[in-house]
């Protein structure tokens, strides 16, 4: 499997919970979500805490992992199927694009599939 070669991360531009669910379920301990809730008493969202930019929120992220790991960021391949994964394909000049994108992501993607398990022959 790709764990056992490579270091398998998480980064998403959905709510911490549910990137932290994700991420369990697929056994993957480093990951990051773009923003987490704050509730009341009763359970109640009260509040939103963005912790970057959508756009910029990735490439931080990346940024965090290089200095973490003392890796360079384009020893990382980043896959990506939606707009706020630009900055991050252009920062790592691997990004795998999944699905049809939009012209700004296919000129930046490094390769491009229809689906993950296109991804495996691309990294083996």
């Amino acid at each position: 499997p790709l764990r056992s070669r490579y270091l398998t991360c998480l980064a998403s531009s959905t709510p911490d919970f549910f990137v932290q669910e994700i991420a369990t379920q697929l056994e993957i301990k480093e990951f990051h979500a773009s923003y987490s809730f704050t509730y009341d008493d009763q359970n109640k969202i009260v509040d939103i805490t963005y912790l970057y930019n959508e756009n910029t929120a990735k490439v931080n992220y990346i940024n965090f992992l290089c200095k973490k790991y003392k890796f360079h960021p384009e020893s990382i391949v980043f896959v990506g199927d939606s707009l706020n994964d630009l900055e991050a394909f252009n920062f790592t000049k691997h990004g795998i694009l999944i699905g049809r994108g939009n012209d700004a992501l296919k000129k930046a993607s490094w390769k491009q599939v229809t689906t993950l398990k296109e991804i495996l022959p691309i990294l083996l």
